[in-house]
């Protein structure tokens, strides 16, 4: 505050077109972009910004793409029908693998982590079934203690990747809240593994968005012990040409305070109240990566704000303000035109190494509009 009053108030009294007005109006610009830069930076901006985008992106979601997964589920009407304890015998799973190679499947994902031996008989059936169109779950986790930080990757048992059948890693992070947002980094996840087994090879993105489609089965889904018999419960062709995942989908799907094996928190479970399983998150980020539906964003929150910053303060204002008067002593060290002193100021709030080679190009754009500008008021006050 200043004698005379804000210097704000001068800006009403500034003709429209002139210089100093621009320069006002540029100047508040500039200090909003601060401001959300600022508080982008803090938790509760984040978790306002997670909010909104679920509730955005739930409003009007578009359906899955037809060339997308089948799922087939592991589930209570299976359970009941074959009758056999959890987990069940490999050899059964082997017939699986088999009936739907049969009936055209493309590609066979497994959801299910083969880590340590059963039967010999059982393993060895599953091994005769495997081939390199069939992906196999593994796992990735890291485990930090006061003792050690440990990085545990489990996969599956080496007689039967040595089919050919590739490993792709199951893992699924959510956010701090809890609720799965983000393509999983994992070059050799098992979405992006069975892309390959498809022929269908895609590049995993880094800190994407996942563009969800609906709620808890969303995806067509046949149960488990249908897909074992699709000649006498499927329509014909059922899986021709089609991507198949195969993993635990309980048809009454838990909710929060329930919880349950394998099923996570989506975007839809703030408006539905219920759980998505762990083969839905992946049949979704196939999809994802398939025709390149996430939503990217910046790789790094503090960067994407201190890019904001460095921009605004390349186009602060030169000279006085709006009432004549100079500007405040903050900005004294920025809004000099001299390239040397926007660096200067740039450089201490963006350590980026990638943006400090942008920086320059940015700035000598900052220069040439500011000489359109002085021109175009020069000829205005003519």
């Amino acid at each position: 505050m200043f004698a005379g009053g804000p210097w704000w108030k001068g800006l009403g009294a500034s003709a429209p077109g002139t210089p100093s007005r621009r320069n006002g109006i540029l100047a508040i610009a500039v200090l909003a972009v601060l401001l959300v830069a600022g508080l982008s930076l803090l938790t509760p901006w984040k978790l306002v910004e997670a909010r909104a985008f679920d509730y955005l992106s739930t409003i009007s979601p578009p359906p899955p793409p037809d060339d997308g997964p089948v799922i087939v589920a592991i589930d209570e009407p299976s359970l009941a029908e074959i009758g056999l304890q959890w987990p069940w015998p490999r050899d059964l799973h082997g017939r699986l693998v088999e009936a739907l190679r049969r009936a055209g499947a493309k590609a066979v994902g497994l959801d299910i982590i083969f880590a340590e031996p059963s039967t010999p008989a059982a393993d060895e059936a599953l091994v005769k079934s495997l081939g390199p169109d069939v992906v196999l779950a593994g796992d990735e986790t890291f485990i930090e203690t006061e003792q050690a930080a440990q990085h545990v990757r489990v996969e599956p048992l080496a007689i039967f990747t040595a089919t050919g059948a590739a490993t792709g890693i199951a893992s699924i992070a959510p956010d701090g809240d809890g609720i799965l947002r983000r393509v999983p980094g994992y070059g050799d996840g098992f979405a992006a593994e069975l892309l390959n087994a498809a022929g269908r090879p895609a590049t995993v993105p880094r800190n994407a968005l996942l563009q969800a489609f609906g709620p808890s089965r969303t995806y067509p889904t046949v149960s488990y012990y249908q897909a074992l018999d699709p000649d006498s419960f499927l329509p014909e062709n059922f899986f021709r040409g089609r991507i198949v995942m195969v993993g635990l989908s309980l048809q009454n799907a838990p909710t929060l305070s329930q919880g349950g094996a394998d099923v996570h928190a989506s975007p839809f479970t703030i408006r539905t109240g219920r759980l998505v399983s762990g083969v839905e998150i992946q049949a979704t980020v196939f999809d994802n990566l398939a025709h390149q539906l996430f939503i990217a964003r910046p790789r790094d929150g503090r960067q994407f704000s201190r890019s904001c910053l460095a921009r605004a303060l390349a186009f602060l204002p030169s000279g006085s303000r709006p009432d004549g008067r100079p500007w405040p002593a903050l900005w004294l060290p920025c809004w000099r035109s001299s390239p040397a002193a926007i660096w200067r100021c740039a450089t201490a709030v963006s350590s980026s190494r990638r943006w400090r080679q942008r920086l320059p190009l940015l700035l000598s754009q900052a220069r040439r509009r500011r000489a359109i500008w002085r021109r175009s008021g020069s000829l205005d006050a003519a």
